[in-house]
């Protein structure tokens, strides 16, 4: 088939829709003045796994990450970039399908204001 002969192009099959299959929680325990721990549980709901390159979360005024108290499915995980009151993990983050991950984080808050 040469590149300038288009009558072939009706037997190729349709290229699939992208379909985001990602969905992206976040808890965390009420605490004023003290350290709270929040949770993001990121789910796929796909039959294949997916992944993110990067994973955010952004911080209320006042409110500061702790270093060294990430963790990924219960094992430690590397400190995020902190980006104004901006945490980013940059490093890749894989979904399996049909399947769940958290990444769990503590977080220092003020005694005073409204979060």
């Amino acid at each position: 088939v040469k590149h300038t002969d288009t009558g072939s192009w009706s037997t190729l099959p349709a290229i699939p829709a992208v379909v985001n299959n990602l969905t992206v929680g976040m808890t965390a325990t009420p605490v004023s003045g003290g350290v709270s721990t929040v949770t993001l549980t990121v789910s796929n709901a796909g039959s294949v796994a997916a992944g993110l390159d990067q994973l955010r979360a952004v911080l209320p005024a006042g409110v500061t990450y702790v270093a060294g108290s990430a963790t990924r499915g219960g094992a430690p995980y590397a400190d995020p970039a902190a980006v104004g009151g901006e945490l980013v993990w940059s490093d890749g983050y894989s979904v399996p399908a049909g399947q769940a991950v958290t990444l769990t984080f503590q977080v220092g808050v003020p005694a005073a204001g409204t979060f």
